[in-house]
């Protein structure tokens, strides 16, 4: 099962506020997300971005055509193990984690990610979240890709080396 980590990050590489608001991200970024999100099997969410994406309305949630997993200690997938075990038992081949930077620390620190892909936002903000908490990790990446999204935002894609 081919496990792909695709965010959208500031210039500086936060991916939400202080606050875990991420008000400065465009609707070309959601677009972009749908369509990448919608050519796999499954997305994986932390509880606080569901919850996030929840509160933004409808629509946000309607455009994922997938089967939506959220790793909770509260909920029935308490993991990043537990979330791609059930993933695989439902016969997934292609996931997408898009979790928020504490659920990202789990996947990356278990060596649970075989791509990153992200999205620069052409943004700068003093403080906030960046893509992973911090924690026991050192990864290797090698470039596979660079993508113009619009005119002013770049997507990264990159393989996990192992």
């Amino acid at each position: 099962m081919k496990t792909t980590m695709y965010m959208t990050m500031t210039l500086n590489g936060k991916i939400a506020d202080e606050n875990g608001l991420e008000d400065f991200l465009s609707h070309a970024n959601w677009i972009e997300f749908s369509r990448i999100v919608n050519d796999s099997d499954c997305l994986i969410w932390g509880r606080k971005t569901y919850d996030a994406v929840k509160s933004m309305g409808s629509r946000y949630l309607e455009s994922i055509k997938v089967e939506v997993v959220v790793v909770s200690h509260n909920l029935k997938v308490k993991s990043p193990k537990a979330a791609l075990a059930y993933a695989r038992s439902k016969g997934y081949t292609k996931v997408i984690i898009s979790g928020g930077a504490k659920l990202n620390r789990s996947f990356i620190e278990e060596d649970l990610v075989d791509e990153i892909v992200v999205d620069i936002e052409p943004v700068l903000i003093g403080s906030g979240k960046g893509l992973a908490e911090e924690g026991a990790f050192l990864k290797r990446l090698r470039l596979l890709g660079i993508k113009n999204v619009t005119r002013n935002i770049l997507q990264l894609h990159y393989k996990v080396e192992r």
